[in-house]
C-alpha cells in the first residue's frame, strides 16, 4: 500500500492482529489439556521409578548387610502404620519383630505422593509392611504395590509393581493390572 506521499507503508492492520490473536488462543486451548496429561504421566513415571529404587535399595541392604530389612509406612510417632499414603520408611530390623523400635536403625525415608495420588500394598498374608531377609527374599510375602492418580481415569495414570517372594520386583504391564485403587 502506498502512502499519499509516495512511500511504501508496512504494518499490521487491526484485523490482522485480531485474527492472529484468535488463532493463538485456539492453539493454546488445544495444547493445555494435553500438557496436563503429560505432567500426570511424568509424575506417575517418577513415583514408580522411585518405588522401584526403594525396593531394590532395601533388598540390596538386606543381602549385603546379612540382616532383615523392613519397608513400611510410618505414622506421626515414627512407628509402622498401615496407610501406604504416608511416608515410607526403610529400616534394619535388628530383633526381627517387624516393628521399628530402639534396637532398629532407620536407613531411609521416602515421600512419594501428594494428595492427588495414592499407594496401596496388598500381599499374601495381608501384612502392612514388606520384609526382606538376609537372602534378599520376602519369604512368602509376595504382593503388589498399586499406584493410582485419583484425578485421572486413564489407564496410563495407574501403575502396579509386582513383588515376588524371591524379593525381585517388576512393573506390571497393563494387561496384568488387577483392581487395587
Amino acid at each position: 500500500m502506498k502512502h499519499p506521499s509516495g512511500r511504501n507503508c508496512r504494518g499490521l492492520t487491526i484485523i490482522n492482529l485480531l485474527s492472529s490473536i484468535v488463532i493463538i488462543a485456539i492453539l493454546v486451548g488445544f495444547v493445555i489439556p494435553g500438557f496436563s496429561n503429560v505432567i500426570d504421566a511424568n509424575r506417575k513415571r517418577e513415583a514408580v521409578s522411585q518405588l522401584m529404587a526403594m525396593l531394590n535399595y532395601a533388598r540390596d541392604t538386606a543381602v549385603h548387610g546379612s540382616t532383615s530389612v523392613i519397608i513400611c509406612p510410618t505414622n506421626a510417632t515414627g512407628s509402622c502404620a498401615s496407610d501406604w499414603n504416608e511416608t515410607l520408611m526403610v529400616f534394619i530390623d535388628a530383633n526381627n519383630n517387624f516393628e521399628f523400635d530402639n534396637d532398629d536403625r532407620k536407613v531411609q525415608t521416602f515421600k512419594f505422593i501428594d494428595e492427588k495420588q495414592s499407594l496401596n500394598w496388598r500381599s499374601f498374608g495381608s501384612k502392612h509392611y514388606l520384609s526382606y531377609d538376609d537372602q534378599g527374599t520376602t519369604g512368602y510375602q509376595s504382593g503388589r504395590i498399586y499406584y493410582c492418580d485419583e484425578n485421572a481415569n486413564e489407564p496410563h495414570d495407574k501403575a502396579q509393581i509386582i513383588i515376588y517372594r524371591t524379593g525381585r520386583a517388576r512393573i506390571a504391564s497393563r494387561s496384568e493390572y488387577k483392581s487395587g485403587c
